[in-house]
Formats: C-alpha cells, structure tokens, sequence
C-alpha cells in the first residue's frame, strides 16, 4: 500500500500539466514515481484514523495526491488508449467553493461526513461520473445544506430492498416525478416556503402528488397533510391555497402542458439557482430550462440577453446573470455579481463594469 503523501504546489502544477496532456490527446499513463517525488510530495499524518475536523483533510494536495494515486478509477482507460480528465477540479481542489463538490473523491467525502449512509442514494454509480442525482443536489447549496431535501429524495428515488436507485429516477429528459423535476419544483416553492424549517412529511405534501405520489413506497408513504394546515409561507400574507406554486397541479395560471406563468428570467434564475461559477454551452442553457418548464417556447430562451460583458442592441441592458465566454460558452455568476471588466457589442468594448460603481458605463448610446 502507498504510503499517504500529500502534493506541493509543485506537484499539483506537474499533475496539472499531465491532465492538460491527456486533453490533448495524450496516450501517456499516470507517473506513479510523482507519487514519491521527494520534492513534489510531502509525508501525510502517520495515522489511519482521522476527524473530519484534521486540517490536513483540508489541503488541496492531499485530494490531487489521492486522485493520481487512484487514477485508474477516477479517470479510467479508454479503449482507444485515452483517458477522458474533464476539468482540473474533478481531480484538483480549487479555490472557489462553487466547484468543490466536483471533485470526484473529495465532493463525495464531504456528502458522507455530513449525512453517512443517509447519502447513499447521492453516491451511487461510477467514481469517475457524477450521478444524476449528486450533481443536481449536491451541486445546489441550499438544497444539500438541507437534511430535509436529503431525506426526501431517498424516500422518492431509492430502492431500500436492493440498496439502488430507482428505475428512470435520473431520467435525462425529466421525466414526470424525476430528479430534474424534483428540482425544479423545490426551486420555485423556495420562492413561497422556507423549505429548511419543514418535516419531510410536510415537504412532500407540497409535491403535486399525482406526479410524485407514485414515486414514495408504500411503506414510507407520507401522511400528505390537508390543505388547511400547509406549511406557512416566508410571505407575510399567505397566499390562497389556489395560487401556491404547485408545478403540474390543476390549480392557478399556468402556461402550455401545466406550468405556472414564469417569465424567462424568472425560469431562468429558478432554473440556475445553485449553479454559481459552473459554464454551460447556449444548447445547454436552452435545454435545461425547457426540461424545467414544460412547454417554454425555445427561441424565446436567449442567454445572451442576460450576461454581464455583452450587450444586444435594442434589448434593455438589465438583467444580468452569465459571463459570456468565446465559442458560446456561459457562466452562470447569478444576479446582483460584483462584475468587473468590459461590455462588448459584437466585439467593440461599448462600456464597463467599475468596481464601486453602482451600474455600468456606457462610451455612448445604446
């Protein structure tokens, strides 16, 4: 067994440049001798018990160290001879908060700390893949941070006899009662409930029930709670019973195939909520929040409208949340980003976001 060591910073830039390697097409195998580099990796505690307290366990150089000692699980052969890394912070802590659940061997470590075996059900599947449902409830800060949330979806989608996930619970296209729609409903009772203070009983008895009633087993089954005594909203007056946010219900207005009326930046904003600092194409953006509402017209779903360093002419320059990259690539920063750096329309700087600066500066009319 090797020895525990932990990696420099000279050891996590040489593990970077091999991963950067493999992107481009490298056949090269992990240098297991990296491993005992001498100038490259310090001891580790002499121990094999530790406290999830141990600074040490903090150290993006032990995670990098773990993640090349393990390779061949966390980035496993292809059979062309490739290997497929993805971005660094699957195999090396950054520093941003937002991405360290991707980490595939510390974003897991941190789930079982906090909730044992009562996160089973988040950390089924592959090491070297995110489930479905890790990356939707784990990759969304308020929804893990809750037990409730937890709890709820392994009473939904886990099958206590054979210790797995339910059939189609991960379904892609979000299905009726899936994860996807799991999340996107929770989003937008969010908006009406204070979620952290409810009982899983409670909790579910805001589900619309025909689209996840089928999904809690029978001997779990929740009491669903009646009407009159629903869980009390953050509102201040509560909203009639008819009018709650119930995604799928017969009540209240709705758009085409069921949905509640949202704007685009309200399902936007619902949609992405949670995902500060993760990058998706223009296709991804599109297809996310169509799968979280149902019926939305595609083309009315432009991200480019809605980011921090560029303009469209004609449209009002007021709801900002991605960061446009080059190739049609966005970052979702979330309203309200202390954004810094320029406005570009169609490539000409047009204006700038200045620190301390309460808007933007425009050079002229747009």
């Amino acid at each position: 067994m090797e020895p525990l060591r932990s990696f420099t910073l000279q050891g996590i830039q040489a593990f970077r440049s091999y991963l950067e390697e493999l992107r481009a097409g490298s056949k090269a195998p992990p240098d297991q001798a990296l491993l005992r580099h001498s100038a490259w990796t310090k001891q580790a505690p002499g121990r094999m018990q530790f406290s999830p307290t141990d600074a040490f366990l903090q150290d993006p150089g032990l995670w990098a160290w773990l993640s090349l000692a393990h390779f061949d699980s966390v980035c496993p052969l292809q059979e062309n001879g490739t290997r497929t890394p993805g971005m660094d912070y699957r195999h090396i802590p950054g520093n941003d908060q937002r991405s360290q659940h991707r980490h595939l061997l510390k974003g897991p470590y941190d789930v079982y700390t906090r909730y044992g075996e009562a996160a089973a059900h988040l950390l089924q599947g592959q090491v070297y893949r995110e489930s479905a449902l890790y990356h939707e409830i784990v990759g969304r800060q308020d929804l893990i941070a809750n037990p409730t949330v937890v709890t709820l979806t392994r009473s939904l989608y886990f099958d206590e006899s054979n210790q797995s996930l339910k059939s189609k619970a991960a379904d892609s296209k979000a299905a009726p009662g899936s994860i996807r729609r799991l999340v996107a409903v929770l989003m937008q009772l969010d908006l009406t409930y204070d979620l952290h203070g409810m009982s899983e009983a409670d909790l579910f008895s805001l589900l619309p029930q025909r689209e996840f009633g089928p999904w809690m087993e029978s001997k779990r089954r929740l009491e669903t709670a009646d009407q009159t005594s629903l869980p009390i909203p953050k509102n201040i007056v509560p909203m009639p019973v008819h009018e709650q946010l119930h995604v799928g219900s017969d009540n209240g207005p709705h758009d085409t195939e069921g949905e509640p009326r949202f704007t685009i930046t309200e399902k936007i904003l619902m949609t992405f909520k949670g995902r500060e600092g993760q990058t998706f194409s223009r296709a991804e953006v599109v297809d996310m929040v169509l799968q979280a509402f149902k019926g939305t017209n595609r083309t009315s779903v432009l991200p480019s409208d809605y980011c921090y360093n560029i303009v469209n002419k004609g449209i009002p320059f007021k709801n900002h949340f991605f960061e446009y990259h080059e190739r049609g690539r966005y970052t979702f920063l979330g309203r309200g980003y202390p954004y810094q750096g320029p406005i570009r329309w169609k490539g000409e700087e047009v204006g700038r976001w200045v620190k301390g600066k309460d808007g933007p500066e425009f050079f002229h009319d747009f």
